[in-house]
């Protein structure tokens, strides 16, 4: 059932699932299959993205007379998302979610938040103090996850992770909030790290090694995309090969071609 199909306040503290469906290729057309009667919204719908809303998160109703609220408690690793706590009525809940969306960082930039996501939340909501998590959270009165950091989805960890709130009196989340300093500190670390996860997944290096190899990319100057992509597999070629003397006025890609020429057996 869709979200024109009901509308209101289903109760006190509520159970839903804001269902990660972008992490997961088929997930909304397999939920939407298997539980036709399970009620949810669309939470890209009647915001800025609304024509991409069919691609996006759906927050599900757990009622628990339904098959599906005691299935992703079975399976909550296949069910992926934030699980959600909340006393106040319906549209409350959605605009504050919707609101949570869109932010603004680093004075200017303005991008999208995957809160909703496991690896994301892990970071997202560890950057923030009491007032911070009072804030964010709003009207919500706990979330919970499976997983955690990339670090620990490479270990394959699984437990769940809870958060209540602080409920303390703060200023309301308003439109396209601004992330602290901290905020984007974690979210830039949840990035790095991602790519660490993904790139030792496509090759033999462990996740830790990986890590360790961007890091040193980064110290180096390696910051282009591109270049640093190369420099983790010529890393991985010659792990432990000291690295030589580089100029320090001239570009990144001279600097890392210094380098492969030199690991290369190029030595002059």
């Amino acid at each position: 059932m869709k979200e024109s199909d009901f509308n209101g306040f289903y109760g006190p503290h509520n159970k839903w699932l804001l269902l990660d469906t972008p992490s997961v290729p088929g997930l909304a057309s397999q939920f939407k299959k298997r539980f036709a009667r399970t009620r949810y919204h669309e939470l890209l719908a009647d915001t800025e993205m609304h024509l991409i809303r069919k691609q996006g998160p759906l927050l599900v109703y757990l009622s628990p007379d339904e098959p599906f609220s005691v299935v992703c408690q079975k399976e909550a690793a296949e069910w992926p998302g934030l699980t959600i706590f909340c006393s106040a009525p319906t549209d409350e809940l959605l605009a504050h979610l919707r609101c949570m969306l869109t932010v603004r960082f680093s004075d200017h930039y303005k991008g999208l938040i995957t809160y909703y996501n496991a690896q994301t939340a892990s970071y997202f909501f560890d950057s923030m103090d009491v007032q911070e998590l009072s804030r964010w959270l709003g009207p919500i009165d706990s979330i919970s996850w499976v997983g955690g950091t990339w670090a620990d989805k490479a270990d394959d960890y699984k437990d769940r992770l809870y958060l209540n709130n602080p409920k303390l009196e703060v200023p309301p989340l308003t439109a396209e909030p601004q992330l602290s300093v901290q905020q984007e500190k974690k979210l830039q670390q949840c990035l790095l790290e991602r790519h660490a996860y993904f790139w030792s997944g496509a090759t033999d290096n462990s996740y830790r090694k990986t890590l360790r190899h961007l890091q040193e990319g980064l110290r180096l100057g390696f910051n282009d995309p591109l270049i640093l992509d190369e420099w983790l597999g010529l890393r991985a070629r010659f792990p432990t090969a000291p690295l030589p003397s580089n100029p320090a006025d001239v570009g990144q890609q001279a600097r890392f071609d210094n380098v492969r020429t030199y690991w290369e057996g190029g030595r002059s």
